[in-house]
Order: C-alpha cells, then structure tokens, then sequence
C-alpha cells in the first residue's frame, strides 16, 4: 500500500470534498446592486457547459497532516471520471460515474461500485460527501440542487459560497480564454469543512466536445 490506510482515505476525500491562473479575487465584501444582472449572465453562460475537464493539482489538510497529488477531471454532461494521482507514481484513484451508479478503483484494491457516489464514499470513508455539488463548485457556481450564501466580485464571479455544510472559497479565476463568450473560470479554490481543508489549483482548462 503506497499509503497508509489514514493518509488514502483523506486523500480520496479530495476529489469528494468535494486548483495557479491568472485573476486574483478580492475577499467577500459588500455587493453592488448592478452586480446581479452580471452574475445571472455569467450563471446562464456556466449552465450552457455541458463537456469540459481540467488538470491540476490537489492538497489535503486535516489540521494534523497534508497531502499533494495530481487531479485530472473529465466532466461530459452528467458523467464524471476524475483520477488523482500520488507524486512520483506511488499510486492512484478513480472515481467514475453518472446519476444512479459510481464506481471507485483504488490502486491495490477491488473496485467498489454502488447507485451513488455518496453511499460509495460513505462505505469507503465513513461519512458522506456532496459528490453531486463538486461538479458545479468547480466551474464556479452552486449546486441548483440545494440552498447556497453567495458573495461576488465586481465582475458577477462568484468569490464565496456556502452551501451543503462546505465553504468555498475562489482565489483566482482565468481570462476566460478557455471558454465561448470569454467566461472565465477558476483556477484556485479552496474548500473547507469543519478541520477538512482542500486547496485545488487548475493548471488547464480544457472546455467543448474535442477536448
């Protein structure tokens, strides 16, 4: 086992929980009326990408410990498969799956397949995660599915949200190079739960169907 049994399960949170680019972001501050007509723009624009996938980088701290690992992510419409990777090829995970079946592959281990993501994660470590929500916090948005407290920047980019128990935090955003219509997307996000705190930082973002 490259890791410990502790070490996996806590990096495995990771990619449930759950990224350097161009735009700094400012802390939450108060938010001009003229901002939502913006942040209704850019929120239309989000919900139309329906293909798209990043590389990056991922770190782990539980308040006692932390851990560094590549993160690739494929998303294509409601399917997702995301692969993090331990430095210098120790091992790696596979999280694979769409609405009603999901599928883990460990390095060294069966893979482990159950109607949701949740109830998988919840086996595997112990208490469940907001697998369904990663896929709209990534691309700076919350999940419709669930009530959220939104903080946005003078661009309508959403700079803070909390939703489902989790604070998210967006330090950086691109130029929206990577997008039709120049929308721009994070680059490093940070998610934090109770003593569980996950820093993301995307290093590409690759967006349409020939990606």
């Amino acid at each position: 086992m490259w890791y410990c049994n502790r070490q996996w399960r806590l990096l495995l949170l990771s990619f449930v929980g759950l990224f350097l680019g161009a735009c700094s972001v400012k802390p939450p501050v108060a938010v001009d009326y003229n901002v939502e007509p913006l942040w209704q723009q850019r929120l239309a624009a989000l919900e139309r990408l329906a293909v798209w996938s990043f590389d990056g980088r991922i770190a782990v701290r539980d308040g006692r410990q932390a851990w560094n690992a590549k993160i690739s992510w494929a998303q294509r419409d409601v399917s997702y498969d995301i692969l993090i990777a331990a430095p210098f090829g120790q091992g790696a995970a596979r999280l694979s799956g769409q609405p009603g079946r999901a599928l883990i592959d460990v390095s060294g281990r069966a893979p482990l397949v159950a109607e949701d993501p949740g109830a998988l994660l919840s086996e595997q470590l112990g208490w469940a995660v907001p697998v369904a929500a990663l896929q709209y916090w990534l691309t700076g948005r919350p999940d419709p599915q669930a009530s959220a407290a939104l903080s946005w920047d003078e661009l309508g980019r959403v700079i803070q949200l909390d939703q489902s128990g989790w604070t998210v935090t967006y330090k950086r955003y691109d130029e929206g190079e990577h997008t039709p219509g120049g929308v721009s997307l994070p680059t490093k996000i940070e998610l934090v739960k109770r003593d569980l705190r996950i820093k993301i930082v995307v290093d590409q973002w690759h967006v349409g169907p020939d990606e």
